[in-house]
């Protein structure tokens, strides 16, 4: 997938493709987020010592994980061709 800055689309594509460029971008900003916390969580779940810090843990993850897969459907739904 090639990134590409909104001006650059705006320059090309026109408004339309400025927008598109810009929506692409906060995708992958929230993806790159929605990984981080994943990756933040599961360490987590390593040092965990008692039942109730395994609840602590798996609850987070399974809702960043639902949030991801949510950004991921809308993601291939509303995917622009360069």
């Amino acid at each position: 997938m090639a990134f590409v800055s909104p001006g650059i689309a705006a320059s090309t594509g026109g408004i339309p493709m400025a927008i598109a460029a810009s929506a692409m971008a906060v995708v992958t900003i929230l993806t790159v987020f929605f990984i981080c916390r994943i990756l933040f969580v599961a360490f987590a779940i390593m040092r965990i010592q008692t039942h109730q810090d395994l609840q602590k843990a798996v609850i987070p993850l399974v809702v960043a994980g639902a949030k991801f897969l949510q950004i991921a459907k809308y993601n291939r739904r509303h995917w622009v061709a360069p």
